[in-house]
């Protein structure tokens, strides 16, 4: 169960091959000087807010992070592995705004110094490349999930991303521990409380699921 007191591997986390190249296999001191390891931040602050400059590109290493829109609605979860802030990079400010759900931790790369390490190391640009693609087909994923017919199947492929994202990064993918209250679920799959909960209920009803709180014990997803 991926929770605030488990932190992914360096091996599986967004920023590892970098991290494996430039850190721990040879040390390059420009990528050094540009990394922040464990950076910690309490449950409730924030790690940017709209308007915001964009100076690092962000690793989170333990813990999760929602974001919402400026109109406080949330938009997207992050959990332990994944790079954070991306689809603002493109200008030089946030629109969203990022709140630690739980207290956390982050590896953080300067923004400012990509140019610089693209110039002295072989494969970092393939690197950048490489994790920002992945995070694209992240997002894609969760628009497959969202253009589903009902909110049964809405449910049910939200929450094999989700078993699937920690299996990914190292954490059990058969007992997932929810990064979201159901209300914020519901507010993700844009269904409503009484849809997500009825979805739920037939899904434990058929053997695909337990349920006890927000722990998912995953049995089958057809």
């Amino acid at each position: 169960m991926a929770s605030r007191s488990q932190c992914v591997s360096c091996e599986k986390c967004c920023f590892g091959k970098m991290c494996k190249d430039y850190l721990f296999d040879k040390k390059v001191a420009l990528f050094t000087r540009s990394l922040q390891r464990k950076k910690e931040i309490k449950k409730g602050n924030h790690l940017y807010r709209p308007g915001d400059s964009i100076t690092h590109m962000m690793a989170l290493r333990s813990g999760t992070v929602k974001i919402y829109d400026a109109r406080g609605n949330i938009v997207n979860v992050k959990t332990p592995g994944q790079v954070i802030g991306t689809e603002d990079l493109h200008t030089h400010s946030y629109h969203a705004q990022a709140i630690a759900a739980t207290d956390i931790q982050l590896c953080l790369l300067e923004r400012n110094r990509i140019y610089d390490l693209s110039q002295i190391t072989e494969h970092f640009i393939d690197y950048i490349t490489d994790m920002l693609s992945f995070e694209i087909a992240e997002q894609k994923k969760m628009i497959a999930v969202l253009v589903r017919p009902d909110s049964q199947a809405k449910v049910r492929e939200y929450l094999k991303l989700i078993s699937q994202r920690y299996e990914w990064y190292g954490f059990p993918a058969s007992n997932i521990h929810l990064p979201v209250t159901f209300k914020e679920m519901a507010t993700l799959l844009g269904v409503s409380i009484s849809s997500l909960n009825r979805a739920l209920s037939e899904l434990k009803d058929s053997g695909e699921i337990a349920v006890e709180k927000k722990n998912i014990q995953i049995n089958r997803l057809e």
